[in-house]
C-alpha cells in the first residue's frame, strides 16, 4: 500500500533498453520499448504495474502469452511474480520499488525437487522456473510421519512446510526428509505404585 501520497512520471522509449543483455530477457523475443516509472514524494510497500505495446513492437518468433517484467535499478536487474497478460500488455506484481522496466520471453533455470518415500514436495522433479521471478514448494508428510529437514542446494533451511525460491537467476535443488513423528507422554503416579514401559519404542 501507499504510506506517502506522490506522484508517477511514466515514459516509454522505442527500441530495447540499453543493459537489456544483463536482463535475463531474450533480446531476440522481446518487445523492443523500455518504460520508464519515477517517482515523487512517493513511498510504498508495494505495488502491481501493467506495461502495453504495439504488436509491430513484438520481434518475430516472440509470443507476448510468454512474456515476463524486469526491472531495472542501476546496475542490477529484479523481476516479480507475473499477474494477467493479454496480446499487447504483461502485469508484473509485487513491486516494491520503480525504475526502468523491460519486457519480453526469459531464459529458465532449473530446480530439482525431490522428497524422500515419507512424504512429498510439490512441485516434484526438475522444475523450470523464469529468470528472476520467485517459485514456492509446499511440502506434505504422510499420516504418522514430520519434516525432519529441508535443504536447499546442499545447506539445512529448517523443517517449514513451505520454501520460496526468490528473484531465482540460477539453479537450485531442494530435498526433504520426514522421521517418525513422536509424542510425549507424561505420567504421574496417585498413591503408591509403579508405572512402567512396556513397548520400548523410540
Amino acid at each position: 500500500g501507499v504510506s506517502s501520497a506522490g506522484t508517477v512520471t511514466a515514459s516509454t522509449t522505442d527500441g530495447d533498453h540499453p543493459n537489456l543483455g544483463t536482463s535475463g530477457i531474450i533480446a531476440s523475443k522481446s518487445a523492443n520499448r523500455y518504460y520508464t516509472l519515477s517517482p515523487s514524494g512517493l513511498t510504498f510497500s508495494s505495488c502491481a504495474a501493467t506495461f502495453t505495446f504495439l504488436p509491430s513492437d513484438v520481434d518475430a518468433g516472440a509470443n507476448p502469452a510468454n512474456f515476463y517484467v524486469q526491472r531495472y535499478n542501476a546496475p542490477s536487474w529484479s523481476g516479480g511474480a507475473r499477474g494477467d497478460t493479454t496480446a499487447t500488455s504483461v502485469q508484473v506484481l509485487g513491486q516494491t520499488a520503480l525504475g526502468d522496466f523491460a519486457v519480453g520471453e526469459v531464459i529458465t533455470h532449473t530446480i530439482t525437487a525431490a522428497a524422500d518415500s515419507n512424504g512429498s514436495i510439490t512441485p516434484t522433479g526438475a522444475v523450470a522456473v523464469p529468470d528472476r521471478t520467485p517459485r514456492t514448494f509446499t511440502i506434505t508428510p504422510d499420516a504418522g510421519y514430520s519434516i525432519a529437514k529441508v535443504t536447499v542446494d546442499g545447506d539445512s533451511v529448517g523443517t517449514d512446510s513451505t520454501y520460496t525460491f526468490s528473484n531465482v537467476t540460477g539453479d537450485h535443488t531442494i530435498s526433504v526428509t520426514f522421521g517418525v513423528r513422536t509424542y510425549f507422554v507424561n505420567i504421574a503416579v496417585n498413591g503408591n505404585g509403579t508405572v512402567e514401559r512396556s513397548f520400548q519404542g523410540p
